[in-house]
C-alpha cells in the first residue's frame, strides 16, 4: 500500500525507507566503532594483565632468592612486596579498564539493537534494503556481543591478576618471615656451635688411636696411656715426682711442675726441688714450708731464714717459727727475730742457743719507736781503736769556760714528744763542732757521748790541777 506525504511533498515511501536504512547502517557503523574501541580496551587490559603477571614473576623470583640466602632473603622479600603492591595497582587499573570496556560494549550492543529495530521496521517497505540494513545491524550486534564477551573475559583476567598479585604480596611477606626465621636459626646454630666448642672433641667419634697413646671415651674425654685426661674444662695429669715432673718439655724432662702432696705444688729444675707452695699458702725456697700458725704467711728461704707477714706487721725470723701457740727453734742453735710493726716501731729480739722444736723465750735487745727514740737493752759501743785514728789535736785551753756558755736545760720538742733534757746543738757547735752533725735538710744532731766524755776528761784534768794547787797551799 502506497503512503503519501501530503501536498507539495517530493519523494516517495521508497526514498524514506532508504533514508531509514542509511541511518541504520550509520548506527551499525557506530556500533562497529564502539566494538573496535572495546577491542582496544581489551588489548590494553591484556597488556596491564601481562604487566601484572611480569610483576608477579619478579616477586616469585625474589622469593626464590630469599630461600637461597637467609640474609639476602629479607631484602629480596622486601622488593617482592613492593613489586606485588605495584602488581596489585596495575591489576586494579586493568580491572578499571575492563569495566570501561564493558560499558563501551554495552553501549555498542544497545546501538546494534536499535539498528536492528530500525531495520525491522523498514523491512516491509524496502525489500531491497531490508537485507542489507538488517545484515549490518546483525553484524554490529554480533560484534558488540563479542566485544562485551571479550571485555568480560578481560575483566576476569584482570581480577585474576589482582588476586595473583595479592597472593604474590602474601608470598613475599611469608618469604620475609621465612628469612627472619632463617636468620634466627642461624643465630641458634652459632650458639649451638659455641656450646659444642666448650666441650673439646665433642664431635669426635669414640675410637682408640691406632698407636694406643690416646683416645676419646664415651664422655668425650681425651684419655692417654699416662693417665692424662682432658674433658674440655679440666686437665688431669699424674702427680709426678722430682725426677719426673708432671709437666715438662720433651727436651728437658727433669725440669717442670709436680704435685708432692694434696693441695701442694712444687717447681723442679735439673731434678732438684726449688720452690714449694703448700695448702696454707706458705712458700719454701729449696725447703718444705714450715708449719706456721694460721695468722702468718711465710716465705722460708733455705733451712733457717723466713720472711713473714703477720697481722701485726712484717717480720724476719732466723732459726725460729711461730706455730700458732709458741715460738720454737727450727734447728739446734741461737735464734733471732726482727719486727717492723704496724705501729711504726722496729724491734730486734734474740734467744740463746736451744734444741730444735723447743720453745723459745725471746728478749728484746733494741727498740726504735715512732718518735725516733732508740732503746738498747745492753751496752752501746762504737769502734774507737786508736789504730783507726790520726791527726790528734788537744782541746783549746779555755774549753771548759766555753762549755760553761753552752745553752742547756729542759725543753718541749715541737714535734710533741713531751718534756726532754739536752743542749742546743747550735751553741755546742761553737765550742766543739766535731760533736755536731748536720743532715741534708740543715738540721743538727749531737754526739752526746763523745762530747760529754772529752769534756769530762778535760774537767778531770782541771780538777786534778786544782787539787795539786790546794795540796800545795795546805803544806
Amino acid at each position: 500500500m502506497a503512503i503519501y506525504r501530503g501536498a507539495g511533498g517530493s519523494g516517495d515511501s521508497s526514498g524514506d525507507a532508504s533514508n531509514q536504512a542509511a541511518i541504520a547502517v550509520q548506527k551499525a557503523a557506530e556500533a562497529e566503532l564502539s566494538a573496535t574501541a572495546a577491542d582496544a580496551s581489551k588489548i590494553a587490559a591484556q597488556a596491564s594483565a601481562a604487566a601484572a603477571a611480569a610483576s608477579q614473576t619478579l616477586a616469585e623470583s625474589n622469593s626464590s632468592s630469599a630461600t637461597a640466602s637467609a640474609t639476602s632473603a629479607a631484602t629480596s622479600a622486601s622488593n617482592a612486596a613492593a613489586s606485588a603492591t605495584s602488581s596489585a595497582n596495575s591489576a586494579t587499573a586493568s580491572a578499571n579498564s575492563a569495566t570501561s570496556s564493558q560499558s563501551s560494549a554495552d553501549s555498542s550492543a544497545s546501538s546494534a539493537a536499535l539498528a536492528n529495530d530500525w531495520a525491522t521496521k523498514t523491512s516491509s517497505a524496502v525489500a531491497g534494503g531490508e537485507f542489507s540494513a538488517k545484515y549490518h545491524a546483525q553484524q554490529a550486534a554480533t560484534s558488540a556481543s563479542n566485544a562485551s564477551s571479550s571485555a568480560s573475559t578481560a575483566s576476569t583476567h584482570a581480577t585474576s591478576a589482582a588476586t595473583s598479585a595479592t597472593n604474590a604480596a602474601t608470598s613475599a611477606t611469608n618469604s620475609a618471615n621465612s628469612a627472619t626465621a632463617a636468620a634466627n636459626s642461624a643465630d641458634s646454630a652459632a650458639a649451638s656451635a659455641a656450646s659444642a666448642n666448650s666441650s673439646v672433641f665433642a664431635n669426635f667419634q669414640t675410637n682408640a688411636v691406632t698407636n694406643g697413646v690416646s683416645y676419646i671415651n664415651a664422655s668425650n674425654v681425651l684419655v692417654t696411656n699416662v693417665n692424662f685426661t682432658f674433658d674440655g674444662n679440666q686437665l688431669d695429669i699424674p702427680v709426678g715426682s722430682v725426677s719426673v715432673p708432671s709437666l715438662s718439655t720433651t727436651s728437658d724432662t727433669n725440669t717442670g711442675l709436680y704435685f708432692p702432696a694434696a693441695d701442694t705444688v712444687a717447681l723442679v729444675t735439673n731434678g732438684v726441688e726449688r720452690l714449694r707452695v703448700n695448702s696454707s699458702g706458705n712458700t719454701g725456697f729449696g725447703v718444705t714450708p714450715s708449719a706456721w700458725g694460721s695468722a702468718y704467711r711465710a716465705l722460708d728461704i733455705g733451712a733457717n731464714a723466713s720472711l713473714v707477714a703477720s697481722t701485726s706487721g712484717t717480720e724476719i725470723w732466723q732459726n725460729s717459727i711461730f706455730d700458732g701457740t709458741n715460738s720454737v727453734y727450727k734447728a739446734t742453735g741461737a735464734a733471732s727475730v726482727f719486727r717492723a710493726t704496724n705501729l711504726g716501731t722496729f724491734s730486734w729480739a734474740t734467744a740463746p742457743s736451744g734444741t730444735a722444736g723447743a720453745t723459745i723465750t725471746f728478749t728484746d735487745r733494741l727498740t726504735l719507736d715512732i718518735s725516733g727514740n732508740l732503746t738498747a737493752n745492753g751496752n752501746v759501743t762504737a769502734y774507737s781503736d786508736e789504730r783507726l785514728k790520726k791527726n790528734w789535736n788537744s782541746l783549746p785551753e779555755n774549753i771548759l769556760y766555753k762549755a760553761s756558755q753552752i745553752k742547756y736545760g729542759t725543753y718541749d720538742r715541737v714535734t710533741g714528744e713531751g718534756r726532754q733534757v739536752g743542749v742546743s746543738a747550735q751553741s755546742l757547735r761553737d765550742v766543739l763542732p766535731e760533736a755536731v752533725m748536720e743532715d741534708e735538710k740543715g738540721f743538727l744532731s749531737v754526739a752526746y757521748g763523745n762530747a760529754a766524755l772529752v769534756l769530762v776528761i778535760e774537767l778531770t784534768k782541771e780538777v786534778e790541777k786544782l787539787k795539786k794547787e790546794l795540796d800545795a797551799l795546805r803544806k
